[in-house]
């Protein structure tokens, strides 16, 4: 097995929004699902882009009372009219799964985004994500393994 490829850091079971589906809706999913970032796919399910929270962010409006506490949840807002398409991040940065983690890397820096767009090889089609933080999550691991075994010698 080897660990510094893609496919064993990755997403595989991708949350999607359609491209023209609201920004409430994808606000909702992100929120239900605890994650940062969708798969904008178009009308025949080909992903195209990627939503993330600070996509959203950009779009929305916070409205609080004045007599809102800190400790209350303020009421979010989108305008009806934009849609996934209007925000998300296109098109699709993509790595093949197989790739070596320090290539997944490169790409997020060059392109100074957060998640890649997983695509099988011989299809062609995305099979998942990878983001930011997995790539650091399995940097971790590797750290960790890497002192357990100067321990050992």
């Amino acid at each position: 097995m080897n660990s510094n490829e893609v496919r064993y850091w990755m997403t595989r079971n991708t949350q999607t929004v359609q491209m023209d589906d609201s920004l409430a809706l994808a606000y909702s999913k992100m929120l239900d699902q605890n994650i940062r970032h969708l798969l904008v796919t178009d009308k025949i399910g080909h992903s195209i882009g990627v939503l993330s929270d600070r996509d959203l962010f950009k779009a929305m409006t916070v409205n609080r009372s004045e007599e809102a506490t800190i400790f209350e949840t303020p009421q979010v807002d989108f305008d009806p009219y934009l849609r996934t398409q209007d925000m998300m991040s296109w098109p699709a940065i993509t790595v093949q799964e197989h790739a070596r983690l320090d290539e997944a890397c490169d790409k997020l820096i060059e392109n100074k985004c957060s998640a890649l767009v997983v695509q099988n090889e011989r299809t062609g089609h995305a099979c998942g994500i990878i983001t930011t933080t997995d790539l650091l999550r399995a940097r971790s691991i590797m750290l960790k393994k890497e002192s357990e075994s100067q321990k050992n010698v």
